[in-house]
């Protein structure tokens, strides 16, 4: 997934079922921290739930309009990652 202005690239290994994780960097990190899909009616991810960014509760996004393949975490169309990263 790729998180704040820069893009930043974090891999997202698969643990068991759901969930996935990152391993965090630079002046934030907290080791490895979970990263949670949440499957839509439509068979699609409609929400993502970074957790070190979700402790004041800034790294859930729901998806927003029509989804193109591909779009980062960090794109417009999850905005609220994004603006987190850039404030925290």
């Amino acid at each position: 997934m790729r998180l704040g202005p820069d893009g930043q690239r974090f891999t997202l290994s698969h643990y068991d079922g759901d969930p996935f994780f990152h391993r965090t960097t630079g002046e934030t990190a907290v080791g490895l921290s979970g990263v949670t899909f949440t499957v839509g009616s439509g068979g699609q991810a409609d929400k993502v739930r970074v957790e070190n960014l979700d402790t004041s509760g800034l790294g859930t996004s729901t998806r927003r309009g029509r989804h193109r393949r591909g779009r980062a975490v960090g794109s417009r169309r999850y905005g609220r990652v994004k603006r987190c990263v850039r404030s925290c």
